[in-house]
């Protein structure tokens, strides 16, 4: 079961996750499990911001896209997309409020390729989805910074690595290019306390697949894990003056960590088989794995 624990200011935790029955749920410290969208698919994701409001998207069963609000203790229900054929097409749902700026991203798929969309959500007037690019797989990273930008990563069909930077207040995207000729697998990326933006990626070889930290800026690369299993899935977040690198095989998840921005990393731990289950957001942007 996917679960996104919100965390307040206030130190207060909310628990938003789908039950048996696929509804939508929220749940508070102690409190009683509250449904707030019936019938809800797998995907969806969750922002809370210091004010306190609560947004989240989703998609039904269906194949709707809809975009909900909590603000003011009640629920606003908007219907964003409707599906043509009643199937699930969307798919990597990431949702961000900057100074009440709410932009949404996620991958449709368009036959058998996928579009990687961006979103922008204002109650004022529509806004139509904007097609970023084709995306291999459908997969990307998307991540904030502290400067009012979005950051996204994603290979297009040729499967070359590609580096977007969508700044929120001017609404103007940037390129930069990347120092990634390797054939890479699962990526996922994260701007540090230093501000600068680094990228965990997954090689493989004929025996073994690796782990590699890059640094956007030095083009530096350090390869801080491997191991043999076929599939291998890497996260990454911040957490006590450190950046944390995790990564879930099929049944077993690790992680190390590095104080000095990917200079030194400490000793690989063992997380068990169920880790890296729970997201745990703050108000603040970061995003922890548990």
């Amino acid at each position: 079961m996917r679960k996104i624990i919100l965390k307040g200011i206030t130190g207060s935790e909310k628990a938003v996750f789908l039950d048996g029955e696929k509804n939508l749920c929220m749940q508070s410290d102690g409190g009683e499990k509250e449904v707030i969208f019936p019938h809800s698919g797998s995907e969806f994701d969750v922002y809370q911001n210091e004010l306190g409001k609560i947004h989240i998207a989703l998609q039904d069963e269906g194949g709707n896209l809809f975009y909900l609000l909590f603000s003011e203790n009640k629920w606003l229900n908007f219907n964003l997309l409707k599906s043509k054929n009643a199937g699930c097409k969307f798919s990597d749902i990431k949702l961000f409020d900057i100074n009440g700026n709410v932009n949404l991203f996620y991958s449709l798929k368009h036959g058998e390729r996928y579009l990687l969309i961006h979103h922008k959500i204002d109650l004022q007037s529509t806004k139509k989805p904007n097609v970023l690019d084709y995306a291999e797989n459908g997969k990307y990273s998307a991540f904030a910074d502290g400067k009012g930008n979005i950051h996204i990563l994603y290979k297009n069909e040729t499967g070359r690595f590609m580096y977007r930077i969508y700044n929120v207040f001017s609404g103007e995207y940037s390129h930069k290019p990347l120092n990634i000729d390797e054939e890479t697998e699962a990526f996922c990326g994260i701007c540090g306390f230093n501000a600068e933006v680094y990228i965990a990626y997954v090689t493989r070889s004929k025996t073994h697949y690796s782990i590699v930290f890059y640094s956007v800026k030095s083009g530096e690369k350090k390869t801080i894990g491997f191991g043999t299993d076929s599939v291998v899935v890497p996260y990454m977040y911040t957490s006590s003056g450190s950046i944390v690198v995790a990564w879930k095989e099929r049944y077993s998840c690790y992680s190390c960590s590095t104080k000095d921005f990917g200079k030194t990393f400490s000793k690989t731990n063992f997380l068990g088989s169920n880790a890296i289950n729970t997201v745990i957001k703050d108000c603040s942007s970061n995003t922890r794995y548990a």
